[in-house]
């Protein structure tokens, strides 16, 4: 992650426990000192699926996207 990583972007997509975004993004940067909306960017795109329409859903369905700033959002969305 370090160096080239800047301006990249992490979109967390499994169902996760409330929290881990937030646990991401300040292990990275604890880690590698990196900030989010700063030098990379970070959303957060729960699934929404009803059992057996899957992959109906996942084409057809908008996508909900969460950020911890703004900046991540307009980048990634």
């Amino acid at each position: 992650m370090e160096g080239g990583w800047r301006g990249g972007a992490l979109v967390i997509r499994p169902t996760v426990p409330i929290g881990t975004t937030r646990a991401v993004a300040k292990y990275i940067e604890e880690r590698w000192g990196l900030r989010p909306g700063v030098d990379y960017y970070l959303a957060y795109v729960p699934e929404r699926l009803v059992e057996g329409r899957g992959v109906f859903e996942e084409e057809t369905l908008p996508k909900v996207v969460w950020c911890l700033e703004e900046r991540s959002c307009e980048e990634v969305a």
